[in-house]
């Protein structure tokens, strides 16, 4: 086995161990980055309100997005601890909804479901 040479000069060992530690570092990272965890049909999730059921959720390094059943007083509670009371909106303001299921779908997990108002027999 030959030795690791840069430029025609011995690397030092401390630098081969500097570059092992980085090279370890960057691919924790990136595994970090683009893991991704799926549950469907699950009873409880740790960030989710206790009273939530049926949960289906998609989790990444970047957001997490589920779609579960639950009372509205309990999520409104729920809400209100996180300190993200529920309110109406204003008038500039736009709902945003993001929703999993078509990510599970997309990813093979969930199979493919039309639109409830889609019309399936055209």
């Amino acid at each position: 086995m030959g030795t690791l040479a840069w430029k025609g000069k011995p690397v030092k060992r401390r630098t081969k161990i500097g570059l092992i530690v980085v090279v370890l570092i960057c691919g924790t990272s990136l595994w970090s980055v683009h893991r991704e965890d799926y549950g469907v049909g699950v009873a409880s999730a740790g960030w989710l309100p206790p009273e939530a059921r049926n949960i289906t959720y998609l989790s990444n390094y970047t957001n997490r997005t589920a779609e579960f059943d639950i009372e509205q007083p309990a999520f409104e509670r729920w809400c209100a601890r996180q300190k993200m009371p529920l309110r109406v909106l204003g008038h500039d303001e736009h709902p945003t909804i993001y929703r999993c299921i078509p990510g599970l779908e997309q990813r093979g997990v969930l199979p493919m479901h039309a639109e409830p108002n889609e019309d399936l027999t055209a």
